[in-house]
């Protein structure tokens, strides 16, 4: 319900009658589960609380209770949940359902948990009634991770349904839109009090996972009695026999150099060098880069390798696709382009820098459960790309990409060079066009160019790809979107009565909360703050910030400030900002 965002029709203070209200609905659903005492510390006397009417993203009417604007019960056709705030709070007040580490992501993407995803405990199930409200944990953690209401009764599940279909409609997880509006609190660590049968990471894949996960019919893969063969003492001495002869062969020594050649090399390559570094003298990373990154008790020694020479396994990793060097002084070569896109690179699981992770540093990102969240809002790096095309995919496939792959500008340009290179393609500094790279230069036409200047092979190829920007947040996931860099839109609009209201939209590109933007905004300005949706906008979910006034200067103040820290290059509309008054002479 609240896997994707909402639109806030109103937020006002509640009244007396409502909190009676509310306090008897709780007494009635959970009052099993809860003391009065605990009913009035949810739905408090004195303490400021507030309801929320809002709209979820497909249109249902849902009204959210806040107390000191953390909510802490939801109520959606006249039933009423609590939130898993107020969950982690009071544990006992509802049933809990078990399943999987590994559904709860399934569950937090909007579905709804199937029975034969669902873990009885040695005691068996939980009994319950149809349409109650439960709570969802998982393996490693009782604390609750999800709130649903029962689509059946326990014995309808068992002698019904056969612990098949969908038993517990989700309606609210961790990590989702209702969790952000709180103060993004962390699920507490609570100890399951019995066995958990552990899941092998070497399982063989379930059959038709993505049509299984669309409802998240997560079943478990019946395991099957597991025997363990003991080799005898005779075969574990041929065996150690075996292992002697390997230390003693010379090539095993010669590939345990190249592998630890490889690790620091692409280590290097993945976590040390920066493109700010670009052109290196290939020497020079060698020496500063790759032999810092041997580990203790190890000696890098590349001549105890086939390559026998930086040079040639220089040149063996530009046919790879991973480097461009270039000769810029007689004798003196230089890395000029890394590719970062390289499959290769972006799957190579590096050395850990203990020096970049300091131990008295504080991560400000958490993950919990595949839920990454950020401690204290950090900007995107924003950087231009460019996606694989149907055209140029038979060009590019040659190094791994697929069509739709982002690939960094520098990134093209090299593969296009070690394309032409390896196919040998160059003739008195034209390059010959082969049916790959003609077609990937002209689409329709062009049939009677057979040769073409460097610069010309580069641009043409670059225009039949589709121009992309990436959003990269630190501990997050790259975010990939078409078109070029996004920008907060800052507009000025005059109202009846000459009044100037403020508007800014498109803060979501950013990962900004609206809600939380316009209540820091009511601050800073002391004026009114409202959000409505997006006129227009082809996504129903983008929204815009109202602001009493014409606070454009204001705007560009907190979003460039410290708690948001967005350049200015990404702000449009500044040109709005009221004109200082002139003093008189």
């Amino acid at each position: 319900m609240f896997a994707r965002p909402f639109r806030t029709k109103s937020n006002v203070a509640i009244k007396g009658s409502d909190r009676k209200r509310l306090r008897s609905d709780l007494g009635r659903l959970f009052g099993d589960a809860l003391t009065s005492e605990e009913v009035l510390q949810i739905v408090p006397n004195k303490e400021e609380m507030t309801v929320m009417k809002l709209y979820s993203h497909k249109g249902e009417n849902i009204a959210v209770y806040c107390v000191q604007k953390r909510p802490v019960l939801f109520e959606h056709e006249k039933v009423l949940y609590p939130t898993i705030y107020t969950a982690w709070k009071y544990p006992k007040m509802m049933t809990f359902f078990m399943t999987h580490t590994h559904v709860f992501e399934k569950l937090h993407n909007g579905a709804d948990l199937m029975l034969p995803g669902v873990i009885a405990p040695p005691s068996g199930m939980p009994e319950v009634m149809r349409n109650q409200v439960v709570a969802i944990n998982v393996t490693d953690n009782r604390a609750a991770l999800a709130v649903g209401v029962t689509l059946m009764s326990s014995r309808e599940m068992i002698e019904i349904a056969g612990m098949k279909g969908k038993g517990v409609k989700v309606m609210h997880t961790f990590g989702d839109h209702l969790w952000m509006i709180g103060d993004k609190q962390e699920p507490p660590k609570v100890p399951v009090q019995f066995d958990i049968p552990v899941e092998s990471d070497s399982a063989e894949p379930i059959e038709n996972e993505e049509a299984i996960c669309d409802s998240v019919d997560l079943a478990q893969k019946e395991d099957g009695d597991v025997s363990v063969d003991f080799p005898n003492v005779s075969e574990i001495c041929l065996a150690e026999d075996e292992d002697t002869e390997k230390e003693k062969d010379p090539t095993s020594d010669v590939e345990a150099m190249e592998q630890l050649l490889h690790q620091c090399f692409m280590t290097a390559l993945k976590r040390k060098l920066k493109d700010t570094e670009l052109p290196i003298l290939t020497s020079t990373f060698y020496r500063t880069h790759v032999l810092t990154l041997c580990p203790g008790g190890r000696s890098l020694d590349i001549k105890k390798t086939s390559f026998k020479k930086l040079g040639k396994y220089l040149k063996h990793m530009e046919n790879e696709g991973l480097v461009q060097t270039k000769e810029v002084t007689k004798g003196n070569d230089y890395i000029i382009a890394v590719c970062r896109m390289h499959p290769t690179l972006k799957s190579f699981k590096d050395f850990v820098l203990e020096e970049e992770v300091p131990t008295d540093a504080t991560p400000n990102t958490v993950s919990s459960y595949g839920i990454v969240t950020q401690k204290q809002y950090e900007p995107p790096e924003i950087s231009v790309v460019h996606c694989v095309s149907a055209v140029t995919k038979a060009l590019f496939s040659e190094f791994g990409y697929k069509k739709g792959d982002p690939i960094p500008l520098n990134d093209i340009r090299a593969q296009i060079t070690n394309y032409v290179k390896k196919h040998e393609l160059v003739t008195q500094n034209m390059v010959t066009l082969d049916p790959l790279l003609h077609r990937a230069m002209y689409d329709k036409g062009g049939n009677d160019i057979l040769h073409a200047s460097w610069e010309d092979v580069f641009k043409k190829v670059i225009s039949k790809m589709q121009v992309c920007h990436q959003l990269k947040f630190k501990g997050m996931s790259p975010i990939i979107r078409t078109g070029g860099p996004p920008s907060i839109q800052i507009n000025v609009q005059q109202r009846a009565g000459n009044k100037k209201v403020t508007m800014v939209h498109n803060l979501e590109s950013f990962l900004i909360g609206p809600s939380q933007f316009a209540e820091s905004m009511r601050k800073k300005a002391q004026a009114s703050t409202s959000i409505s949706d997006l006129p227009g906008a082809a996504n129903k979910n983008l929204q815009q910030v109202l602001i009493q006034g014409n606070q454009v200067s204001l705007v560009e103040s907190l979003l460039t400030g410290q708690e948001y820290k967005i350049p200015r290059k990404y702000l449009k509309g500044l040109e709005n900002a009221p004109k200082a008054k002139r003093k008189g002479r």
